[in-house]
């Protein structure tokens, strides 16, 4: 806790990815996302590279394309090279995210890119001011 220079109340610690449950009718047992066993980008880790709910496709290894269910995603890489993956929900406008004192917060997918990437960093002594 002491590594967190920005604050635990203005730094984001977890928040909601989306999983796509397997289909009897389509190969999509080879997209990680939402995996939460497997400790790698886009399974268990996103980024804050773009916002919440992105319509910018993931840039993962391990993943399918689904655009029209907000997943949209290219191969990129193998499983352990720089990769990027958005924080996804199933909640209309947003997703729920943990902060590092253990509050939750709903982050609307119109958040400010800047604001949201200064939330996803512990050091950069950034401090947020809300309403």
């Amino acid at each position: 806790m002491r590594d967190i220079i920005d604050g635990t109340s203005n730094t984001l610690a977890l928040s909601e990815l989306k999983f796509r449950l397997q289909s009897s009718t389509g190969p999509s047992s080879q997209d990680t996302r939402g995996t939460w066993v497997y400790g790698a980008m886009g399974a268990d880790v996103f980024s804050a590279q773009t916002g919440p709910n992105s319509s910018s496709p993931d840039g993962i290894w391990g993943c399918r394309n689904y655009p029209e269910e907000g997943m949209p995603c290219i191969q990129i890489g193998s499983p352990y090279t720089e990769m990027y993956s958005a924080a996804r929900s199933y909640h209309t406008g947003g997703v729920q995210g943990a902060m590092a004192d253990g509050s939750v917060r709903f982050f609307s997918e119109n958040i400010d890119l800047t604001l949201w990437q200064a939330l996803s960093t512990r050091g950069g002594r950034e401090t947020i001011q809300g309403p």
